[in-house]
């Protein structure tokens, strides 16, 4: 357990180390798909993902990081977590009330399967990793 509390934050300062470096275009944010690209991530813990669109409304897009083409020109454009998106408990009217995020842990792999850094990626697989839930109030 602390050691999984360990590697998510080493991975968390090693991401936000990438982006504050000079090129941090080559990571940028960009859009997703709520059914597209974050239920099949959800869908890896099935009990959660029913339990969190069983009683939550979902917008349909919202804010991931994007991998730049000058990182790995294979998969640029790439979107991978965490995926950050507005959601409202269930038939509720009115505007979304809550900020879900959804972290991944990130495997890259080389065309032999073996694991390496995003730069010489030949594949990415993105492991459902943990959710949090907030209250969401515009312009925070």
């Amino acid at each position: 357990m602390i050691a999984d509390m360990i590697r998510k934050g080493v991975g968390l300062l090693a991401l936000a180390v990438l982006i504050s470096w000079p090129g941090a275009a080559a990571w940028a944010g960009g859009s997703f798909s709520f059914e597209q690209d974050l239920r099949p991530i959800l869908n890896q813990q099935p009990v959660l993902a029913q339990w969190l669109t069983g009683g939550l409304d979902f917008d349909q897009t919202g804010d991931a990081v994007r991998i730049g083409q000058n990182v790995n020109p294979r998969l640029g454009g790439l979107r991978v977590g965490p995926y950050v998106i507005l959601a409202k408990p269930k038939g509720a009217a009115g505007p979304f009330t809550l900020e879900v995020t959804v972290e991944t842990e990130i495997i890259c792999r080389n065309q032999a399967g073996k694991p390496v850094e995003v730069s010489k990626a030949q594949t990415i697989r993105e492991k459902f990793s943990s959710v949090t839930v907030k209250p969401y109030k515009e312009g925070q």
